[in-house]
């Protein structure tokens, strides 16, 4: 069994700010690495024993010329694609709202999870008390030094054509860093 997934036009805007660019760098996955064309830059693979994720370009929507492509034949793999936001653009975020997006084409994504997907994450300094979410990921003898939270939008399963997904995510202030998540869970399968 394989599963696909195609995305484009990833988008994080500031919904509030006069000039409200893109922060995703290389958002349609049409800038390659120089060594490799099935590998977008400014994109990492995490857990990439067998990567399940590349750049295609016979499957893109239009004004793109590329996009991610995701296929997979094993339910247990679970492989993130992330794009780390430079910390200078994530200070500028601390305490703003923003919209997130992706365009979104599926070919038969089942399971018991939430589908493909993209997810906002963040860290921030101390426990996250207050933040929905926030789990500690460097507990200390004295306490959490820092937390991880995020903005997980309800994924796409089944079989269709490009599709729209969108949210507005709040980072909190302060932040240490932020990141954008594209993904299927582990357990998810196709034909």
């Amino acid at each position: 069994a394989w599963s696909a997934l195609h995305i484009v036009a990833l988008s994080v805007r500031c919904c509030c700010c006069a000039a409200a660019s893109n922060l995703i760098v290389n958002p349609n996955f049409e800038q390659t690495i120089l060594s490799n064309s099935h590998l977008a830059s400014n994109w990492s693979y995490v857990y990439q024993a067998g990567s399940v994720y590349s750049r295609v370009t016979d499957v893109v929507r239009p004004p793109a010329t590329a996009a991610l492509k995701y296929s997979n034949q094993d339910a247990k793999t679970y492989q993130i694609n992330v794009q780390d936001m430079p910390a200078a653009v994530a200070t500028a975020m601390a305490g703003r709202h923003f919209n997130a997006s992706a365009w979104i084409k599926t070919d038969n994504i089942t399971g018991a999870d939430s589908g493909a997907t993209i997810a906002v994450e963040w860290t921030g300094p101390g426990d996250g008390r207050g933040v929905p979410g926030a789990v500690c990921i460097n507990q200390t003898a004295t306490g959490c030094e820092t937390y991880l939270a995020g903005k997980y939008l309800d994924g796409i399963t089944g079989t269709h054509d490009w599709s729209f997904i969108s949210a507005v995510v709040q980072i909190p202030d302060p932040v240490d860093s932020v990141r954008m998540d594209v993904y299927v869970r582990s357990g998810m399968v196709g034909v």
